[in-house]
């Protein structure tokens, strides 16, 4: 069974344009987990009503909880519910090629692959012809399919760091001459533990798809593209707000600020501690870690 996880804010039409896609070209049994953020009652009530269709569960928010809070409840309800891969999309879409679920599941089927993403917007990331598939750095799109096992290890080698963690904030709190390596070891915990779930939901918005995909590259596995997967994109409205727009350009900015804080703590910490097993023979580096945080703002 295959766990499809998205959220929703406004536009019920394209929702159900969204959902009606699903039904036509899925193959597979599925369930749509879909995270109401929307705030106007009306909405509310148009999303809680499609609840009453028996593949549809609507997990409602009580308000707008953010993108990432929003994905992490319906991606740990989708795990709960023993599903074997899951879905993550954007709500305005709509899928063009029937049996898409198959593709992408043929493709994490190599143990070496662990995350699987569309041709659509992968522009911007290297790519390497592989014997079975296209290699990518980053999954970026709309609509992107991981599978248990790889959510499974990412939690586990974030928990193993964060146990490492610890050891080291304790030994250098012992030590007042450490004290600011300690405080600066804290924050790295806090990053850390803020990746337990699916997504960090320190981050506002743009920015999603680097950080998930360096977190599946950190635990040992290849992002793949299913290239003849297609899609509309569209992108909500024709006419959007100017002050929406502005505001959106800020939440992009303060994200990826976010992000080289993190990432480059993070980096530093490895190289300052030298290599260990964690970290062994897994596809992370500093010069992919520089090319992916100097990517300009949108």
């Amino acid at each position: 069974m295959i766990a499809i996880c998205t959220t929703f804010y406004k536009d019920i039409k394209e929702l159900e344009r969204y959902i009606y896609s699903l039904t036509k070209t899925t193959k597979n049994e599925f369930l749509i987990f879909i995270a109401c953020n929307a705030e106007d009652k009306e909405e509310v009530d148009k999303c809680l009503e499609l609840g009453n269709r028996s593949y549809i569960r609507i997990l409602h928010m009580y308000g707008n909880k953010g993108l990432g809070v929003a994905l992490n409840y319906a991606v740990d309800e989708a795990l709960q519910q023993e599903a074997d891969y899951i879905v993550v999309t954007d709500p305005d879409i709509e899928i063009l090629t029937e049996g898409w679920d198959e593709k992408m599941i043929n493709l994490l089927k190599n143990p070496e692959v662990g995350y699987v993403c569309t041709n659509k917007n992968c522009g911007q990331t290297w790519r390497i012809r592989r014997e079975k598939y296209l290699e990518v750095d980053v999954a970026i799109g709309c609509l992107t399919m991981i599978k248990r096992k790889t959510i499974e290890d990412i939690r586990m080698v974030i928990n193993s760091m964060r146990g490492r963690l610890e050891d080291r904030v304790c030994d250098a709190r012992k030590n007042t001459k450490n004290l600011m390596y300690a405080d600066y070891l804290t924050r790295v915990y806090k990053f850390i533990s803020r990746n337990n779930t699916h997504v960090d939901e320190g981050y506002f918005y743009g920015v999603l798809d680097y950080d998930s995909s360096l977190l599946v590259r950190w635990a040992g596995y290849k992002i793949a593209v299913a290239e003849d997967v297609d899609l509309i994109h569209h992108c909500s409205s024709e006419n959007p707000d100017k002050t929406a727009e502005e505001r959106r350009k800020k939440l992009t900015h303060d994200s990826w600020n976010y992000y080289r804080v993190k990432w480059g703590m993070l980096m530093d910490w490895v190289e300052w501690t030298g290599k260990i097993n964690l970290w062994d023979d897994i596809p992370l580096n500093r010069d992919f870690h520089k090319e992916v945080i100097n990517v300009k703002d949108s």
